[in-house]
């Protein structure tokens, strides 16, 4: 049979199974007694050729191990060896033993891993044999494998400002976040791996990332981290029904990444950040790049809030006295074309009131005008 080590309840032993690049499993063989075969050496030859596939890399297989069974005793002894494809264990059991039907002698245990650059167009067949050095040879059943192409992965990242919608823009003293994005389809059967290192730009601080698992094909229990260069890690794994093939472009999971931006942060016309996504350690595959900018700060408003300012009389009559942040009429000498919407204003957030060498300028403009 083949077993997946680690895999849900109901994914074991079968001989009929799936190997999806960059798993890994194993192929089990229990060896069994006959009942009146018996052998005063009672030795017993085992031989598996495995499967192999025509790709390049091929099906990677460790040292076989064999593992005896509980009940006899003394125990059964083996020694495994593996010459290219071809398992061969000899087993021992005691002199003074005779088998009986169904009795377990052990278990051989062959780890087989499937590196992410194979395929394979026909299902893989596998055999194997055990001969005693008295009696009939005996087959096991045949188990049948198929391996999966890779699953079709893709991540996307946006820069959401506070009412969650995209922006490119980051203004001064606003917070918004970067939102990143897995979809996947097909089998997956190893961890996801998002990879993030977000831009060190003066004014702009980082929260905590919360990784929210969307699908019910990644496993609860996913993590996400910040390191000091500002590289966030999150770590996805996938589920039972993962397992069993994901449709086409599901929403597997969201990374929110929180953004303050300083309100005395500098002006960066260019702040570019792409985030990656990698299989089992594979090469990953990269988000396009979210461009963001931060512009000028307003000019800071100067605390003269309630102060008050003589203004120049326009038709040279008494001085008139505003507050700050209030305006007064303008009067037009006769002869002038200048509007009657013109006002002398001093609004202090736009920067109108200017002062030279201690004397009060103040700059007009129409009103209601950017």
């Amino acid at each position: 049979v083949l077993d997946s080590p680690g895999a849900p309840a109901g994914t074991q032993g079968q001989q009929s199974a799936t190997m999806p690049p960059g798993s890994r499993g194993a192929y089990e063989i229990q060896v069994d007694g006959v009942a009146g075969q018996w052998d005063p050496a009672n030795t017993i030859t085992l031989k598996d050729p495995l499967p192999q596939v025509s790709s390049n890399p091929g099906l990677k297989y460790g040292t076989p191990q064999f593992t005896p069974a509980s009940g006899p005793s003394p125990a059964p002894t083996g020694t495994c060896s593996l010459a290219q494809v071809t398992v061969t264990c000899t087993l021992t059991t005691s002199a003074a033993q005779r088998l009986t039907d169904g009795e377990p002698l052990g278990t051989v245990t062959i780890p087989v891993s499937v590196p992410l650059g194979i395929t394979s167009p026909s299902p893989l067949t596998n055999v194997a044999s055990a001969t005693p050095r008295v009696g009939t040879p005996a087959r096991s059943n045949t188990v049948t494998t198929s391996i999966p192409p890779l699953p079709t992965l893709s991540v996307t990242k946006v820069y959401d400002d506070a009412s969650g919608g995209p922006t490119a823009t980051m203004q001064p003293g606003s917070s918004g976040s970067y939102v990143i994005t897995v979809t996947g389809s097909g089998v997956i059967a190893d961890p996801l791996q998002v990879t993030d290192t977000l831009p060190s730009v003066p004014g702009l601080t980082y929260g905590a990332p919360v990784l929210t698992q969307v699908s019910s094909d990644i496993a609860p229990g996913g993590s996400c981290s910040m390191g000091a260069a500002l590289t966030v890690t999150c770590s996805l794994t996938p589920s039972a029904s993962a397992l069993g093939g994901v449709s086409p472009a599901t929403l597997l999971a969201q990374i929110v990444i929180p953004v303050s931006v300083s309100p005395t942060a500098p002006a960066d016309p260019s702040i570019s950040n792409v985030a990656q996504l990698s299989y089992d350690g594979g090469t990953p595959v990269s988000s396009k790049p979210v461009t963001t900018s931060i512009p000028s700060a307003s000019p800071p408003v100067p605390t003269t809030s309630g102060s008050t300012l003589p203004l120049p009389s326009p038709s040279g009559g008494p001085l008139p006295v505003v507050t700050a942040g209030s305006s007064v009429p303008l009067s037009v000498p006769t002869g002038e074309t200048l509007p009657s919407s013109i006002v002398f204003s001093l609004v202090a957030a736009a920067g109108f009131l200017l002062t030279a060498g201690g004397t009060a300028l103040v700059v007009w403009r129409r009103r209601g005008s950017a």
